[in-house]
This record gives structure tokens, C-alpha cells and sequence, in this order.
């Protein structure tokens, strides 16, 4: 009778990794074999760092007073990061800009 419930345990513990591989499947799909191709030329790139660019410098323009900026300061921050700058220098230009001290 231990050995017909260590096989109801071991029965019970495979039919749940089988409910999870199926939920699973169901909500990813089905994980394609091989290597995924990458961007080698960069085409995908440099629309995204060029917009990233024209938004800084509306950025740049508002900080004047001169412009507005319409994607707020949700859009700033994230073309700051595709531009490659780190967080405490998104936080110092932030600082700069309302007028608030830079200290690092």
C-alpha cells in the first residue's frame, strides 16, 4: 500500500506538468527550433534612434521655452535610454531642466 501511493503521487505530479505544458503552449505557442535571425544590417535601428533624436530635440527646445514637447516626459525619458544615456544623467538633465539642483 506504500508503493500504490508513492505511484499515485509520482501519477498526480506528471498529469499537473502536463496541464502546465498544455496552459503553457496555449498562452506562448510553440517554441520554434533553430537560431532567430538578427538585424544584421540595422535597418530596424536607425528609424527608432532617429526618432529617438527628433524628440530629444523638441526636449531640447521646451527646456528653451521654446516648444512643446508632445509625447511628455514619459516620451523624453524613453528616447533618452534608446540614445544610450544612463539614469543618473536622465536624472540630471530632469533636474536641469525644472530648475531643481544637479547634485551627483
Amino acid at each position: 500500500s506504500a508503493a500504490y501511493e508513492v505511484v499515485s503521487l509520482v501519477w498526480m505530479e506528471l498529469a499537473m506538468f502536463g496541464v502546465a505544458a498544455v496552459v503553457y503552449l496555449a498562452f506562448m505557442g510553440i517554441p520554434l527550433m533553430g537560431p532567430k535571425k538578427k538585424n544584421i544590417s540595422g535597418m530596424e535601428q536607425k528609424p527608432q534612434k532617429s526618432a529617438a533624436q527628433g524628440i530629444y530635440r523638441q526636449w531640447q527646445q521646451a527646456k528653451k521655452g521654446n516648444g512643446e514637447l508632445p509625447g511628455g516626459l514619459y516620451a523624453v525619458v524613453t528616447c533618452m535610454r534608446e540614445l544610450g544615456k544612463s539614469s543618473s544623467q536622465i536624472e540630471l538633465e530632469l533636474r536641469t531642466a525644472s530648475g531643481g539642483e544637479a547634485s551627483e
